[in-house]
């Protein structure tokens, strides 16, 4: 693998700016309190993208960050903020009063971050009802469905919408499995299925099933019949084992469109039912809803899951779904995704200490044309002012492809889904392309 070195004007974007440290206090007894009841999670924006942290906070006025001893320190209460002064000195900041479900921040350049405070793990079911859990798993294995690919794997139920059946499952699983064929979780039974539609604003597919049997009931007005702290069972097949297993939990949060659990239930079971064990209706599908700024994060095991799962008894609407302009469209989508990956790895390359640039890691091909000018342009002896040129015509060459793809799909990116992750990539692209213009402007700057 070819690496190359950037010039240091480049890589100097990475350094931490530094503060004063103002007047502190500690005093506030209620504010320590939640503040050291559960770690935190804080997500905020970088040049290169998006980055998330769990900081965990102790009442001697101390905090360290998971997974990265670097990022630990100490915290003070100043006026209406929280303070966390780094082992570098740098400052971020937590807005009081603190909030469980969110709070506004910012880091050491004054860019917002957003934190909120992890759930509370679940308490394990006692004999009674771990038996109940069982019961109700036999009881609906034939509801439970899923389907695997080579390289993927997804839980459905059974529910009856209106006076008709359907396979409900999450929209992900169609896109990781086409032509996805769904089995039961107890018996291995294939399971007919028909046309397929796709719910707009949810992580959520239904397909046409046969009729009979004992399909599952959805709970009708989640936010009235269901409550914070009502018990729920998550029931899942497992990949390569028959049966259905049930994950037990609480409602943690109830949402217009999600409500938020604490079952411990794997990733790879997402589409499974949320079971309100006072009533035995469905009050969601599970879905895990790690939204695509965390994903980075949660790959590096940073950043712990949250479970969510969508609900069913408000969807808006249905997109019937044609497979060849759904593939198509994943499979442009998948090329931005690339482009995405790589011009955050260019941030991530830059700013390291060493400031080196692995050309033969990027696999878009929009980037490799970037870094092939760059390389070619370098020939030959080259002083400081050269070096400066060709830095600059690079990242105004990167800066030129950072829009363009997202650009021309949007007019034609037709299913909801695929217009919610095109937004999502849209977001990571604004995120660079003001890394882009900071480092365009610095060369600029500092001129030949």
């Amino acid at each position: 693998m070819h690496t190359s070195k950037v010039s240091g004007i480049i890589a100097s974007l990475a350094l931490f700016s530094s503060g004063l440290i103002p007047a502190l206090r500690a005093d506030d007894a209620d504010t320590t309190a939640m503040l050291c009841e559960r770690p935190w999670e804080v997500v905020g924006s970088a040049s290169y993208g998006y980055w998330a942290r769990v900081r965990i906070f102790k009442d001697d006025g101390t905090f360290t960050t998971k997974g990265s001893d670097a990022e630990s320190g100490k915290w003070t209460i100043e006026s209406n903020s929280i303070l966390l002064t780094f082992l570098d000195k740098h400052i971020d900041s937590i807005s009081l009063p603190l909030d469980p479900e969110g709070v506004p921040g910012a880091d050491a350049y004054g860019e917002p971050t957003f934190c909120t405070q992890l759930p509370p793990n679940p308490v394990p079911p006692d004999a009674g009802e771990q038996k109940a859990l069982a019961d109700l798993a036999n009881a609906c294995g034939d509801e439970i469905v899923a389907a695997s690919g080579s390289n993927a794997y997804g839980n459905g139920f059974i529910a009856a919408m209106g006076k008709s059946n359907f396979v409900f499952a999450c929209t992900r699983t169609l896109a990781a499995i086409p032509n996805a064929a769904f089995k039961t979780a107890n018996g291995n039974a294939p399971v007919q299925t028909g046309g397929v539609s796709l719910a707009v604003g949810r992580d959520v597919a239904c397909l046409a099933a046969a009729s009979g049997g004992k399909p599952l009931e959805f709970m009708q007005d989640v936010d009235k019949n269901a409550a914070v702290g009502d018990d729920v069972a998550v029931l899942a097949g497992t990949p390569g084992q028959p049966g259905v297993t049930p994950f037990f939990g609480k409602i943690l949060a109830i949402h217009p469109d999600h409500i938020e659990i604490n079952a411990q239930y794997p990733g790879d079971v997402s589409g499974s039912p949320i079971f309100h064990l006072k009533t035995g209706k469905v009050v969601g599908m599970a879905t895990g809803a790690m939204n695509w700024i965390m994903q980075a994060s949660l790959r590096q095991g940073i950043l712990p899951v949250r479970r969510y799962g969508c609900r069913l008894d408000n969807i808006k609407g249905w997109q019937n779904l044609d497979w060849r302009i759904f593939n198509a469209q994943q499979a442009e989508l998948d090329k931005i995704g690339q482009t995405t990956d790589d011009l955050e790895s260019v941030f991530r390359d830059i700013g390291s200490k060493a400031g080196i640039i692995a050309l033969g890691q990027y696999k878009s091909y929009a980037v490799q044309v970037c870094f092939e000018h760059w390389k070619s342009a370098q020939t030959g002896k080259l002083n400081e002012a050269d070096r400066k040129k060709v830095d600059g015509i690079l990242l105004t060459e990167l800066k030129s492809i950072s829009q363009a793809d997202v650009t021309a799909a949007r007019p034609h990116m037709s299913y909801d889904y695929w217009q919610r992750a095109l937004a999502g990539q849209q977001k990571a692209r604004d995120a660079l392309d003001k890394g882009l213009d900071k480092l365009i402007a610095r060369v600029s700057d500092l001129g030949p």
